[in-house]
């Protein structure tokens, strides 16, 4: 008595359903629904790492894959060699060379992708990239080599672009 009571429950649950959400969906199907929906959100964070890279490289140093900063740092995202060197062990098995520009950008894409990928908001990102932290509030002063830094200023900079690209 049990067990038909549990399959007449079961079928009754079924046939609701379907009146509420369609007939079932056959697995492969379903399965290519959720690629589908991987797949979009995949695109998603591609576009919006693309974006973040370049507004990066857009306000370090106007696409200048040869500018010296003044705290030592290099090329169009402003890399010190202690970052570069830590992000390219973390994120790639293979070394790259800092002074050519396709190795510039594919280290900033890998790096930018890892933060999107930690849910990091883009402005959270600027931060980060100025000055290792996500929270920028009231982050003004000199750095060690002497040289001025804003960091308020910098997200502000950082988003004024940002939100300009299409």
């Amino acid at each position: 008595m049990k067990r038909l009571l549990f399959i007449v429950f079961l079928t009754i649950a079924i046939l609701g359903c379907e009146k509420i959400y369609g007939p079932p969906v056959p697995f492969y199907q379903e399965r290519s629904i959720r690629v589908i929906c991987f797949y979009s959100e995949k695109v998603e964070q591609e576009r919006l790492t693309l974006r973040i890279c370049e507004t990066l490289r857009v306000i370090e140093t106007n696409e200048n894959y040869q500018k010296i900063g003044g705290s030592n740092e290099y090329g169009a995202y402003q890399f010190t060699k202690s970052t570069w060197d830590y992000w390219n062990e973390k994120l790639l098995s293979y070394p790259l060379d800092w002074t050519l520009p396709h190795h510039q950008d594919l280290l900033a894409y890998k790096k930018v992708l890892f933060l999107v990928e930690q849910n990091y908001s883009p402005s959270e990102i600027a931060a980060i990239w100025n000055c290792g932290e996500p929270d920028w509030r009231g982050r003004k002063g000199i750095n060690r080599y002497g040289v001025p830094y804003n960091v308020p200023y910098y997200v502000y900079k950082f988003e004024r672009h940002f939100y300009t690209l299409n």
